[in-house]
């Protein structure tokens, strides 16, 4: 199983900002002493780390700004969870957060992350326009049974198998080393978390 990974289709700048993010995830959790990690938190925690992965990149980037949603008579004051500036590129970027059982009793598969995924999609194109490309990202965050702690790899390279035919134009994970045995109070483990996004036209 590869530990880290990054792949975007036709966008060195995406790309660059996708690895940025891996190794912004990796210092959080290596400056928490491998006993805390970033994707244990929320939605709004880890659009902040894909913020935080633009500027990195030399980019700009702006969170949680109001913008107007819907069509016609449903449209309303809402917002936007992420803009991004990287070169010549602009981006409005609508996220979702997936808790992804895994292990022998886990049924789920991939399905629930390419339901978050269209969902993302189909909240950014909500969005008004105004010349941005737009992205649909989710933050897929695998966990297992303390008890299924001996199969640890061998259950992520499985899950990723799944994770990598799900139609997306970016594709980024990280589980390191460090936190493959990261378990949390409620007795599972979270060895590490994976971004998917796809564009909106």
């Amino acid at each position: 199983m590869v530990s880290k990974y990054v792949g975007a289709q036709g966008s060195a700048a995406l790309r660059k900002v996708l690895w940025e993010w891996v190794y912004l995830v990796e210092t959080i959790s290596r400056r928490w002493d491998w006993e805390d990690c970033a994707w244990w938190y929320t939605e709004r925690a880890l659009i902040g780390t894909l913020a935080a992965a633009t500027w990195y990149a030399r980019g700009m980037a702006l969170e949680e700004y109001s913008n107007i949603k819907g069509r016609g008579d449903d449209r309303y004051m809402g917002r936007c969870d992420l803009y991004m500036n990287i070169g010549r590129l602009h981006f409005v970027v609508e996220g979702k957060l997936r808790w992804c059982p895994i292990g022998s009793t886990a049924r789920e598969g991939a399905a629930g992350i390419r339901r978050a995924l269209v969902a993302a999609c189909n909240d950014v194109r909500r969005l008004k326009g105004y010349g941005e490309r737009r992205l649909g990202v989710v933050f897929a965050v695998p966990s297992l049974p303390w008890a299924q702690r001996e199969k640890t790899h061998s259950l992520i390279a499985e899950w990723l198998e799944k994770i990598r035919v799900v139609p997306a134009d970016g594709l980024a994970w990280t589980f390191p080393r460090s936190t493959r045995q990261l378990a949390a109070e409620n007795g599972r483990i979270y060895p590490g978390v994976v971004l998917l996004m796809r564009g909106a036209r």
